[in-house]
């Protein structure tokens, strides 16, 4: 990297880190440090995408097309339908309670253990989100300037950590404009990177010919087969269960549209991410497809991670080292062949699919034994994560390159330090008084500073995670992965309160309980997709806590307000 590219990252973080600290020079209340308030639709819009787009979406997602294709973007179908349910029915409960945490609904609802242990679900498995969105901008240092991969971890945490310490929710809602803006800028140049490398002499039909042989391009898939990740149906079932988990109970998300200045402007923010998510999360998958155009015309590595296997084979017996060299010729070989039938294609239009897609097959196959090898070595799965990077690092020029760079800082920061401002105010409202009883030391539990401390305590928490997501390979998938595991029961418990007046909260609470233990079971000894365990975490906790609440006899319990 050039000095140009270190003075436009450093530009950037000033900019960001100032911000955070002129909020600090204001005052800040801790109202402000827990939610802010009184922002328009735009605002809240662009902190909700802000929240969600993490430096994860933009290094992992065109890494994820690129091995795999665009169909990921089914995962997102069923967001539309979430959202408009989110506007019609939590939004007026939220507001009407006037709430500072999605779970303090639940204490109305039900009593303050149907809180906590929805809060704590909530809080275990976001603190690891928040960890894994530190750890993509601390892999570009590592892959680029050759940094320690712990150290860095440790440098972007702690300059995430400090934003967020000084400004808390106001910094995070004010500097999220200027963050999205750095990334929007940093994709488009990107996409106009790979787009301009099409000589004008092929038609984007040749250019993207290699994707469309090997079925990279196609959207949608209509398979039944259950065992498929990606298809219409898991995204519209599925995807509506985890999206209305994350955006209607997940206190990273509701945090950011509660901060709107009315009603009226949080909903017409959520809407403004229904129909901006899908569109955008479509360019940069699309990234991927134009990354594959590339790299299938010119020779690749085995693995992107050059400087990790020539680590692992200078440590490697003479056996290895051979049958990693095969695997490289062969690897050579068939993508050679592969080129051929491409520039068949680009020469005299001649299409071979079949033979493209065999070869395609082997390929994956080939490469799978090594990266399994890799991974066995050094625990590392994730070179999914690295193939955006590689050609980053590779082709753009001084300035923007650092430039990118800055986008996954931003990307990162954004997103990390808006889950940490939530974790805060969950911490601090939902788990208020549980050591301290009297009304004047709950009060000191929640003031600025001893709020500060509570974020420092997650950002640990995070760091700490963060240390171990090298192991996880495919961050986008893996980071959906772990919410999946609480939503379907953290969600099951929010449709009890909403739509069951009945149900008490003795039933709900022993069936979350059931059921998540059961979805933790059911992770670790079968091979489902991930999208499954949503609905199936939430229909188990409605339809449990209805058996229980008819045909167990509980204590009597005080009666829940009525709708």
């Amino acid at each position: 990297m050039s000095p140009l590219d270190f003075a436009v990252i450093g530009l950037a973080q000033v900019l960001i880190l100032g911000v955070g600290w002129w909020i600090l020079r204001k005052g800040s209340s801790q109202e402000d440090f827990l939610r802010h308030q009184a922002q328009p639709w735009f605002s809240v819009g662009i902190g909700i995408m802000a929240t969600q787009a993490s430096a994860i979406t933009f290094l992992s997602a065109p890494g994820l097309a690129f091995s795999q294709g665009v169909g990921f973007i089914q995962f997102y179908l069923g967001m539309p339908v979430a959202l408009w349910i989110i506007s019609r029915w939590a939004l007026p409960w939220y507001y009407r309670l006037r709430v500072v945490t999605a779970y303090e609904f639940l204490e109305h609802r039900f009593d303050r253990r149907v809180r906590r242990i929805a809060s704590f679900l909530f809080l275990a498995h976001r603190g690891i989100a928040a960890g894994l969105t530190i750890y993509p901008p601390a892999l570009v240092f590592h892959y680029a300037l050759g940094w320690d991969l712990a150290l860095s971890v440790v440098g972007i945490g702690a300059t995430v950590l400090l934003y967020t310490v000084t400004g808390g929710a106001r910094a995070v809602a004010v500097t999220q404009k200027v963050q999205m803006g750095i990334i929007t800028l940093g994709m488009v140049y990107a996409a106009y990177s790979l787009a301009s490398e099409k000589p004008g002499a092929l038609t984007w039909e040749q250019w993207l010919y290699p994707a469309q042989a090997t079925h990279r391009l196609d959207w949608l898939d209509f398979n039944w087969d259950p065992s498929t990740p990606y298809t219409v149906w898991s995204g519209l079932l599925g995807g509506t269960f985890l999206m209305l988990s994350y955006f209607g109970t997940d206190q990273s998300q509701v945090q950011r549209y509660l901060g709107g200045s009315d009603i009226r402007q949080s909903r017409l923010g959520l809407r403004f991410n229904s129909i901006l998510k899908i569109p955008l999360q479509a360019s940069i998958l699309f990234l991927g497809i134009l990354l594959y155009a590339h790299y299938s015309r010119q020779e690749t590595p085995l693995h992107f991670n050059t400087s990790l296997v020539e680590n692992v084979l200078s440590k490697a017996t003479e056996a290895e080292q051979s049958s990693f060299k095969a695997w490289e010729t062969e690897h050579a070989q068939l993508e050679a062949e592969r080129r051929i039938l491409i520039k068949q294609k680009d020469n005299l239009n001649i299409s071979n699919d079949l033979k493209i897609n065999n070869l395609n097959d082997e390929i994956n196959t080939n490469k799978a034994r090594a990266q399994n090898w890799i991974k066995e070595k050094t625990g590392d799965g994730g070179e999914t994560n690295l193939i955006f990077l590689h050609y980053v690092l590779n082709s753009f020029p001084s300035g923007m390159l650092g430039l990118l760079i800055a986008v996954l800082l931003a990307a990162s920061m954004s997103s990390t330090s808006a889950e940490l401002s939530a974790l805060t105010s969950s911490t601090a409202w939902d788990w208020k008084g549980l050591f301290a009883k009297s009304a004047q030391v709950q009060e000191t539990n929640s003031s600025p500073t001893r709020l500060r401390w509570i974020t420092f305590f997650w950002g640990l928490y995070a760091i700490g995670f963060a240390l171990l997501a090298y192991r996880l390979g495919s961050l986008i998938e893996a980071v959906n992965a772990v919410g999946s595991l609480v939503y379907g029961a953290v969600l099951g418990v929010f449709v009890v309160g909403w739509f069951l007046p009945k149900i008490q909260s003795n039933a709900v609470f022993t069936s979350v309980l059931l059921v998540e233990a059961t979805v933790l079971v059911l992770w670790t000894t079968q091979d489902w997709p991930f999208l499954w365990y949503n609905p199936l975490g939430c229909l188990g906790v409605v339809a449990l806590s209805w058996l229980l609440q008819h045909s167990v006899p509980f204590p009597s319990e005080r009666k829940a307000p009525s709708n």
